[in-house]
């Protein structure tokens, strides 16, 4: 299976490619290095992998991050579509940082308990509301598989990287599950939201 990759900086707006070659880049101060020497000031520079039917990567540094040079390389946001599958390729070094970064989807608060009260009168406490709420198991009913739980997603990394860029969290999320064995189809759906469609479809 082949790789695709691209350095790709944004500038007030206008997207610009760079004849940057990341086949010998494998860990993310290399990665950092690179960013560093095309990112233009006060605007963002990405790389983009592809791994055919497999996987895809992005990683973002911002030219504002580099009054810091030192620690640059933490600077650097990641986002992987399967970090598993990613850890058993060439790549793997690279975008293993990106399982240190929270992957929880939930950010609803919590609902306030309710006090219910028995026909008695007597108002009962959580652990007797939580057993009269919870429903009865249906008679010979197999569980359906869960879908995919958030801290189990096969996603990893910084999902809000891409949101001021035209990409939400929730729909880099989305996106990604959708499309988990076709990562082209997740770039260019990524690009369009973007804005560097065209850029990464002319580079291939």
């Amino acid at each position: 299976m082949s790789y695709f990759t691209a350095v790709i900086t944004c500038e007030q707006g206008a997207w610009r490619a760079h004849d940057v070659d990341i086949e010998d880049v494998t860990d993310l101060d290399d990665l950092a290095d690179v960013l560093r020497g095309v990112a233009p000031g006060g605007g963002s520079a990405l790389a983009v992998i592809e791994h055919e039917d497999e996987w895809f990567a992005v990683a973002r540094l911002d030219g504002d991050d580099l009054a810091a040079e030192e620690d640059v390389d933490e600077d650097v946001r990641l986002f992987v579509s399967d970090l598993a599958a990613s850890q058993r390729s060439h790549y793997g070094d690279l975008v293993a940082p990106a399982a240190e970064t929270e992957t929880e989807l939930g950010d609803e608060p919590e609902e306030a308990p309710v006090e219910v009260t028995d026909p008695a009168g007597s108002t009962q406490g959580p652990v007797a509301q939580a057993a009269a709420a919870a429903p009865a198991p249906a008679d010979d009913e197999e569980d359906e598989p869960d879908q995919q739980t958030p801290g189990l997603a096969a996603w990893a990394g910084d999902p809000d990287l891409l949101a001021d860029l035209g990409v939400a969290r929730s729909r880099l999320i989305e996106i990604t599950e959708d499309t988990l064995e076709d990562p082209d189809t997740a770039l260019a759906q990524i690009g369009a939201g973007c804005g560097f469609d065209e850029l990464l479809e002319a580079l291939r």
